[in-house]
């Protein structure tokens, strides 16, 4: 197991969120996935979007993806999972309308918006559950992913449940 600590990403006042990076054996399978998936679809996109004279700003929100979906695999912590997951959720959007000058894939991409920000707000509110609930009292919220999977054990189970679900 490897740890990147990327430093604080919210100071105030007692309350301190740290943003880190974590290598396992689950996120080496999850990398390889990630990579070799978009090694190939990076291959057929080359062939397929060649003649396209929006092909750089596609490659560019391509990248984009692949970077936001990295970010999410190897967060060490919920406040990192959910940049990564919300930049993956800004690329869906991006890629979805990408031909945004027809109609229906404008239409397309702005319903993955407005999916993605119903999904992102339950998230969102699930984080703040696990926040409030592993203050414990140090004004640290311990939003680290091991560090919650520690401190489920001890929260109430309908809120778990709860935080778990959103």
């Amino acid at each position: 197991r490897v740890e990147a600590d990327l430093g604080a990403w919210i100071s105030a006042g007692a309350l301190t969120i740290r943003a880190t990076l974590v290598a396992d054996p689950l996120t080496a399978i999850m990398l390889l996935v990630v990579t070799g998936v978009g090694s190939v679809i990076h291959a057929y996109a080359i062939g397929y979007m060649a003649r396209d004279p929006g092909r750089l700003r596609f490659f560019c929100y391509l990248n984009l993806f692949l970077v936001a979906m990295l970010v999410l695999v190897l967060a060490g912590d919920l406040v990192l999972l959910f940049a990564g997951w919300e930049g993956v959720g800004l690329c869906s959007y991006l890629l979805i309308g990408f031909w945004w000058t027809e109609p229906a894939n404008a239409r397309a991409g702005v319903k993955a918006f407005l999916v993605n920000r119903v999904g992102d707000a339950g998230m969102l509110v699930g984080l703040c559950l696990l926040a409030w609930a592993t203050l414990a009292g140090t004004g640290e919220a311990r939003l680290g992913i091991e560090a919650v999977r520690t401190a489920v054990p001890t929260l109430d189970p309908r809120l778990a449940t709860a935080a778990g679900g959103l």
